[in-house]
């Protein structure tokens, strides 16, 4: 019963992105980002290794794949303004990140959570330069699992760089894995956890989006150069041509009108507010699946 509560309440959520109007200054805070050369370098890398794999996995295409995830709730304090959020909001959480996936074949199962006491790396942890040290040392005691396993840190981002660009969460790609496999995982402001305080970004999408960079897919907009129209930048053939992200939740935005489609505001890798994003393209579906099976294993 309870299990199913829960679940009622996420597609409440799920429901209603798109349906409320939010403003908020121009500010999002995804700090997953990648420069061109190593996007031009990995993305190489990517197409050589998934022509085998497409016809090796495709009987398997179909079948759930179940990924372990691991919640590690690090807090200052055993408050909740300490950040130690409820389990209740994770269970919502777990709800909404799936239900976000329905139409894919990923379905991510919660095997623990962890509750970890540190001061220094709820208020410091970040991958800016003035927070990377906390960071490295929270993953190198926290992390459980491989490739295929998700980890995911909740902290408060309320001290140096990470607090002055009002950073939400950040992820890591795919293929950075073999290189710093200690380094894989999310890490989020535990505040925009469904139900939390950080309006407009607290009905979960926020780590929806990040996980969707955890799988592989770039922002829907382009970051080689803001404004820049040269067609789709995340490399995804259904999401249009994108100059600029966007903020709050517009009725239309068209910010390359020398390409066809409209901006993908609803989009949950844009950076549009939680209420306004509800979707995934067929062709980020299939960049997903690839980019697990590549360097994943999944």
């Amino acid at each position: 019963m309870i299990a199913l509560s829960v679940l009622v309440v996420a597609l409440s959520i799920l429901s209603t992105l798109g349906s409320q109007l939010t403003s908020r200054s121009p500010s999002y805070g995804c700090g997953t980002g990648i420069s061109p050369a190593h996007k031009d370098a990995f993305e190489a890398d990517f197409a050589a290794r998934r022509t085998g794999l497409a016809v090796k996995n495709l009987k398997h295409a179909a079948a759930t794949k179940f990924i372990p995830t691991y919640f590690h709730v690090v807090r200052s304090s055993t408050e909740l303004s300490g950040g130690n959020v409820p389990d209740s909001q994770i269970a919502t959480q777990m709800a909404v990140l799936n239900a976000a996936f329905v139409n894919t074949s990923y379905s991510f199962q919660l095997v623990e959570t962890t509750r970890t006491t540190n001061k220094h790396w709820f208020e410091t942890a970040s991958n800016y330069d003035d927070g990377i040290d906390s960071q490295t040392a929270m993953k190198a005691a926290l992390r459980r699992g491989d490739a295929k396993t998700l980890n995911l840190y909740s902290v408060g981002f309320i001290q140096g760089s990470a607090a002055f660009f009002d950073l939400l969460g950040y992820g890591t790609f795919p293929f950075h894995y073999n290189d710093a496999p200690e380094d894989d995982g999310i890490v989020f402001k535990y505040s925009n956890l469904p139900g939390g305080t950080n309006e407009p970004y607290n009905l979960g999408a926020n780590l929806i989006h990040e996980v969707g960079h955890w799988m592989g897919l770039y922002h829907v907009f382009s970051e080689g150069g803001r404004g820049t129209c040269d067609g789709s930048s995340d490399l995804v053939d259904d999401t249009p041509a994108q100059g600029y992200p966007t903020y709050g939740c517009p009725e239309r935005s068209k910010t390359c009108p020398g390409f066809p489609g409209d901006d993908s505001i609803h989009n949950f890798m844009d950076y549009s507010t939680d209420d306004c994003k509800n979707n995934f393209t067929p062709g980020q579906v299939e960049r997903m699946a690839a980019q697990m099976g590549v360097y994943r294993g999944i």
